[in-house]
């Protein structure tokens, strides 16, 4: 993404500066440089399937406590 801006005439620093930002937050450029910075690497299968297991383990003794009125 390419923005450019060119000062006008009579236009001073801060208005330049205000119209620069309000081009970057409508093209989306911080949202996408902010999600680029975040980035994470894409679970493997064994990891998918361990934190499965475990949400379902969680899961289990979560109902069995309730079951026995504990929560």
């Amino acid at each position: 993404m390419k923005i450019k801006i060119t000062k006008k005439p009579n236009e001073t620093a801060g208005a330049l500066v205000r119209r620069f930002s309000q081009q970057i937050h409508r093209a989306g450029v911080l949202q996408e440089a902010k999600r680029r910075k975040h980035r994470e690497q894409p679970l493997t299968k064994r990891i998918m399937r361990k934190s499965a297991l475990a949400r379902v383990k969680r899961r289990q003794e979560y109902e069995e406590l309730k079951r026995l009125g504990k929560i």
